[in-house]
This record gives C-alpha cells, structure tokens and sequence, in this order.
C-alpha cells in the first residue's frame, strides 16, 4: 500500500457535531432579536428537528404567530451568524490527531462557509495547533471547487495516494478529492446533517464511529514510507493567512 503522507480533516460534522452549534446560534438568535418571547428559542429547535434548516426562521416565526418582516429575518440571520459557539470535538478525535502526528503524517483542516463563523468554531474547539494546514474556504469558492484541495495538497508537499480526506458530505467532501486521486472515508455519525445523503461512489470506506475512523487510519499509516512529518511541510496558505488576520 502508498504511504500515507498526510490526511485532511473536514469540519463540521466530522470533527464535532454540527447540531451542537446551530442549535447554540439559534438560541442565540431568538435571545437577541425576540428577548420578550422567552420560548423562541425552543420553537426554532423544534422546528429545526422536524423541518430541518433551511426555513428555520421562516417557519418559527409562523409557529410564534408573528410576521415574517425582512427586517426580522435578517436580524435572525445576523445573530445566528454571529454568535460565540461553546463546543466539543467528538469523543477519540483529539486522541485520533495525536496518533497521526506520532506517526508522522501530516494534517489538515479543509473547511467552507463564512470564514469569520467557521474561525470562531475553531477557536471554540481550540484545535488551532493540532493541524499544519488551516484552509477555510469562502463561499465564492466553496466545496466541491477543488481550488482549496489543491492549495491545502501544496501545503502539505502530498498528493495523489499519499493523502487520505476525511468528511461527512458525499457532494462537497469528496468529488475534487477523488479527482485528485485522493483515499477517502466517510464519516457517518449519528444526528450529523449529511448522514443519510446518497453517495455515487457506494464502495467508498465508511466510519459510523470515531474509533472506527481510528482504525481506518492507523491502517493507512502502517507502512513505512516518507510521511509528510517527516519532512517539512508548507505553512498556510494565503487564503488562510488572509482569514486569520480578518479573524474578530
């Protein structure tokens, strides 16, 4: 088997879960923009678990009988996205991250959205330090665009084989990677988002667990070879830098 030389980590529902901030933004939002509805809060929530996301605000102000104005709406839209999350990476994660770098292989963190929301989970998690490439992707440039895969495999001095991609979502996390020729493995744990989304690759290797991915890992990491640790690899790239500097 190739070496494994480095491994590129998504976000959101793969590190930690997704749930944990969206329902902590969404508290936030109805705390901030409707103080005198002390149960907003629990209405969006409950909204979010039978509708889903993508008419979260719409549909709860219809359940709180109150008008949908532009003004509200983008108020909510505000708070939420600018809320300081409290949250926890996945039990085995950090200890997953520890066991790759004592092996050698390099790391990545290859996340998208708004860069100053996605860099408060960051520093929420405080997993800053465990990667040797940060890359947040904008939303003019968002996965599957397969500009910020390529610029996170030059920073990490890899390619082809050599790079295992780690993520939850079969239509944003693997299409550039597979093009690349990267290994992957879907992470598929319970209450994430993308869960249940159809993948057209059905042979791809799958985790429904965290030591599961471990395994996957390890195995991947078990043959001798130049790993990316071994050798130095590229710091961030200037998109990265670029969004740690605008970060608040």
């Amino acid at each position: 088997m190739d070496p494994l030389d480095a491994v590129v980590f998504d976000l959101d529902d793969t590190l930690y879960p997704e749930r944990q901030f969206v329902r902590g933004a969404l508290e936030e939002a109805a705390r901030q923009v409707l103080p005198e509805f002390p149960g907003a809060g629990e209405v969006f929530r409950a909204v979010l678990a039978s509708e889903g996301f993508s008419r979260v605000f719409d549909l709860g102000l219809e359940r709180l009988h109150l008008p949908r104005t532009e003004a509200r709406i983008r108020a909510l839209v505000e708070a939420y996205r600018g809320h300081r999350p409290r949250l926890r990476l996945y039990r085995g994660v950090r200890d997953l991250l520890a066991v790759l770098r004592e092996r050698g292989v390099g790391l990545a963190l290859l996340t998208q959205g708004r860069p100053e929301v996605q860099w408060r989970k960051i520093e929420a998690l405080g997993i800053r330090d465990l990667f040797d490439v940060l890359e947040v992707a904008g939303p003019e440039e968002a996965k599957p665009d397969p500009g910020p895969f390529r610029r996170v495999a030059r920073c990490l001095g890899a390619a082809g084989r050599g790079i295992g991609m780690v993520g939850d979502s079969p239509s944003r996390d693997f299409p550039a990677a597979d093009a690349l020729g990267w290994r992957t493995v879907r992470v598929r744990l319970p209450g994430a988002f993308h869960r249940d989304d159809p993948d057209p690759d059905p042979g791809r290797l799958e985790a429904r667990s965290i030591r599961a991915l471990r395994r996957i890992l390890e195995s991947w990491s078990n043959g001798p070879g130049d790993h990316a640790g071994s050798r130095p690899v590229h710091g961030l790239g200037d998109r990265a830098w670029t969004d740690v500097a605008r970060q608040p």
